[in-house]
């Protein structure tokens, strides 16, 4: 304290100054915690979700140098499984332990019907382990594996040219629960126009069926406007993809209706002929039941 500060308040007098050695303060947190977490490491889990063979385990290895390759898996599983593989990755002195899981049997059954069950159930059970934890008494949040799935990247056939119903039903089941980045695998297989096309066929789909996918981060300084930008292109396809849809649905009705007025025409014009065709017969009438016929109408009562 001040000797000024010690004159103005008496009953101050008797304590101890202190001196500091460094800046303590709230904007010095965020060094803080940063310094906390490169000595702990990061946690970083990745869900892939795709059929067998199309590609996974060799994204990941390209994208973290890092072999992910296990053995082939067979077509005839009953169930879909997950398989899980840790890895710690350093770069600089950032620590990473990343966490790749993989479905197994993904598509192969034949009833698809609940193919997608298995995946929800693991999501699920690694967000209870993890309030488990947090509701212990004594707990250990940064020594704490935490296995929490951080991103889906879910990988779509190129040969199907649209979405599947097991792909619409599993995204549906898992956009609530996790971020979901779709992925065209092994796009090279296809021509530029093609692709193209089959992601503004893929961007149509999640639109009309109501599937959220993950948006980019605009809070970040660095990529804020790039992010932004993006996802402005995004709404702005899905709102012109939401209008061809639109468009494609009016022609298709008017294409039927104009069938149906074809079809009504063509009946009209070979009824109109059979008509002509048949010869029209006057019926022959006998006086006697003319006389008749007047005698009736001479008695006829009156209502």
């Amino acid at each position: 304290m001040a000797a000024s500060d010690a004159d103005s308040h008496p009953q101050n007098v008797g304590f101890r100054t202190l001196s500091l050695s460094a800046h303590v303060g709230f904007d010095s947190l965020p060094d803080q915690l940063l310094r906390k977490s490169i000595k702990h490491g990061f946690c970083f889990n990745i869900l892939c979700i795709g059929e067998t063979g199309i590609g996974k385990s060799a994204l990941m290895s390209s994208l973290f140098n890092t072999d992910f390759e296990d053995s082939p898996s067979t077509h005839f599983l009953s169930s879909v499984r997950l398989r899980a593989q840790t890895c710690e990755l350093q770069e600089s002195n950032v620590l990473l332990k990343l966490t790749v899981v993989k479905t197994v049997g993904f598509g192969d059954q034949v009833n698809k019907a609940d193919t997608y069950q298995p995946i929800v159930d693991y999501i699920d059970a690694q967000f209870e382990a993890y309030l488990e934890e947090e509701l212990k008494v004594i707990r250990s949040l940064f020594s704490y594996h935490d296995t929490r799935i951080h991103v889906c990247l879910y990988f779509i056939s190129p040969t199907s040219r649209s979405l599947k119903n097991i792909d619409l039903l599993t995204m549906r089941s898992l956009d609530s629960k996790v971020n979901i980045i779709p992925v065209i695998g092994k796009a090279d297989s296809i021509s530029k126009t093609e692709l193209q096309e089959f992601k503004k066929k893929i961007m149509s789909e999640l639109v009309s069926n109501g599937i959220r996918i993950y948006q980019f981060p605009t809070d970040d300084e660095t990529f804020s406007e790039m992010n932004t930008i993006i996802n402005v292109l995004t709404k702005f396809e899905r709102l012109m993809l939401m209008h061809q849809e639109e468009e494609l649905k009016l022609e298709e009705k008017k294409k039927l209706l104009e069938d149906e007025i074809a079809q009504f025409i063509e009946k009209k014009a070979i009824t109109e002929s059979i008509q002509s065709q048949v010869p029209v017969s006057t019926p022959v009438v006998s006086l006697k039941t003319q006389g008749l016929q007047k005698k009736r109408q001479k008695h006829a009562p009156i209502l």
